[in-house]
């Protein structure tokens, strides 16, 4: 909770350029159906492979429990609870540098600046040959 007592300062740096923040969250999604799923815009650049950037404009802990209320009600307004930025490559340097991330349901004390990228390809998945399909049997 300390840190939400006080806003971050972020510097969002996207295509070489760059914008100051002071938030209370910031939030980097990369699935499509959680987007949808909560009302938020963003879904189908997601589902493209970018990278959704969601900023929002409470810098208070009251203020961000209005937007989750919002947000849990449907009325949540890209432009008057959050910013949205969509890219392939995003930096995020908070200050302090060091700062509490959450990903994937953990959540470590992580030093900034943090560099995000689309790596097109790149997950390689390796699955079992079927048995008889070497000798060209079917199954």
């Amino acid at each position: 909770m300390k840190d939400l007592r006080r806003p971050m300062h972020l510097e969002v740096t996207v295509d070489g350029e760059s914008r100051s923040y002071d938030t209370a969250l910031a939030f980097v999604a990369k699935n499509a159906l959680q987007l949808e799923t909560l009302g938020l815009d963003g879904g189908e650049a997601v589902r493209a492979g970018h990278f959704a950037l969601f900023v929002a404009h409470a810098q208070k802990p009251l203020a961000l429990v209005g937007a989750a209320l919002r947000l849990a009600l449907g009325r949540v307004a890209h432009g008057r609870d959050f910013d949205m930025v969509i890219s392939d490559e995003i930096e995020i340097a908070p200050r302090p540098s060091r700062r509490l991330v959450a990903y994937d349901g953990e959540k470590a004390r992580m030093r900034g600046p943090f560099h995000l990228r689309v790596r097109p390809e790149s997950l390689l998945v390796v699955v079992p040959r079927k048995v008889g399909a070497a000798e060209g049997r079917s199954s």
